[in-house]
């Protein structure tokens, strides 16, 4: 069976500081890792029309982020407002964070 096994992991990574949203690095990695067998929440995906100001993108972030088994990081990460707010999150509900380099095996990842 491949690596994911069929786990949920929530994709995170700054989004509002970056240019056009970071979307490319988000798609890449959420393909490497649906080839590794995980299932893999983005949140853009989670608007459907409109990126939204920080306290809806937050909300609704931490709403699907409680029920993943694991947080994959995008490349600076900790500059994301929303950083802090997973970490916590995650350090309560024992959700472990990793890096998405760490989840894929090196010659499937796009740099």
């Amino acid at each position: 069976m491949t690596r994911g096994k069929n786990r949920l992991v929530f994709l995170a990574g700054p989004i509002h500081e970056q240019p056009v949203l970071n979307l490319p690095a988000f798609r890449d990695a959420q393909q490497a890792l649906i080839a590794q067998g995980y299932r893999v929440i983005v949140p853009y995906d989670l608007f459907e029309d409109h990126v939204p100001d920080w306290k809806e993108y937050a909300r609704k972030c931490v709403h699907a982020l409680i029920d993943c088994d694991l947080i994959a990081t995008l490349p600076d990460f900790d500059q994301s407002k929303s950083s802090n707010l997973f970490l916590l999150i995650s350090q309560e509900l024992t959700i472990p964070v990793k890096q998405v380099e760490q989840l894929i095996p090196h010659e499937d990842h796009k740099s």
